[in-house]
């Protein structure tokens, strides 16, 4: 167990990280063999390995710290942003891992991680609290669950993300928002927010920049094979699901 401290320090770690460690290329294949064979540490995938806690049984790092491994620049986003927060209603076996690098899908300990090409950098932390973690600030996570509903859990999980937080910083959202530069995101984010916008702090000037940038074109909020009851949103421009549109108390003229 001579390097065993320092692997599970490092929770998760490659074999360049171990030949760093022994400083001897032609010891690290044996001690690996070793390890592995008494399971002092486990195979994530292909070259990503994980130290185990052998009183628990469990590998030191989490499924987020996994997540974060798999490339330099990855970071949690999406529903795994959210959960990571503790503003998901439900927690998936789904880890969403957002990275430049192309990397196949893989499962590990029952959960499937999946990875998802960046549409912008921005919003981006470490949080100091947690090692090994890269995340989407709040802000930016709540714009990709808008952006992208499917890697969110749908719509109705989106909306209870929103219910869940206290508190969003409308410049960085304004920022991200001009940056992304999509009409149909500016008329999602302006019509889901919009209720919440006294427990989110957000101005009217907010919305006002949003409802500026929307465009002419007429959208579905959701697939429109997936619309129980049809409603327009004439402030948005948006066909929304009625129910919805009840709950958010933002109701328009029902389409015929």
């Amino acid at each position: 167990m001579k390097y065993y401290e320092k692997l599970s320090q490092m929770g998760t770690f490659e074999m360049k990280d171990m030949i760093a460690i022994i400083n001897n290329a032609s010891t690290v294949k044996s001690v690996l063999k070793e390890y592995l064979g008494k399971g002092y540490i486990i195979r994530v995938k292909k070259n990503l390995y994980a130290a185990v806690n052998l009183s628990t049984g469990n590998t030191f790092a989490d499924r987020y710290q996994i997540g974060c491994a798999v490339a330099e620049d990855a970071y949690l986003s999406h529903h795994s942003a959210a959960e990571y927060y503790g503003f998901a209603n439900q927690v998936f076996n789904e880890i969403y891992v957002t990275t430049k690098k192309k990397i196949v899908p893989f499962e590990y300990n029952n959960t499937r991680y999946t990875f998802v090409s960046p549409e912008l950098y921005a919003g981006v932390i470490s949080p100091e609290t947690r090692r090994g973690i890269r995340v989407t600030d709040t802000e930016k996570t709540i714009l990709d669950c808008i952006n992208n509903m499917d890697r969110a859990g749908g719509l109705e999980e989106v909306l209870k993300i929103i219910e869940s937080v206290t508190y969003l910083n409308e410049q960085k959202l304004i920022e991200y928002l001009n940056e992304f530069d999509k009409k149909f995101l500016y008329q999602k984010v302006g019509y889901m927010l919009e209720k919440h916008a006294n427990d989110l702090r957000l101005s009217q000037k907010f919305f006002e920049h949003c409802q500026s940038n929307i465009g002419k074109s007429k959208r579905y909020l959701i697939a429109r094979e997936e619309l129980l009851r049809q409603e327009y949103n004439s402030k948005w421009n948006l066909i929304v699901e009625g129910r919805l549109s009840d709950i958010l108390g933002q109701g328009g003229g029902e389409l015929v």
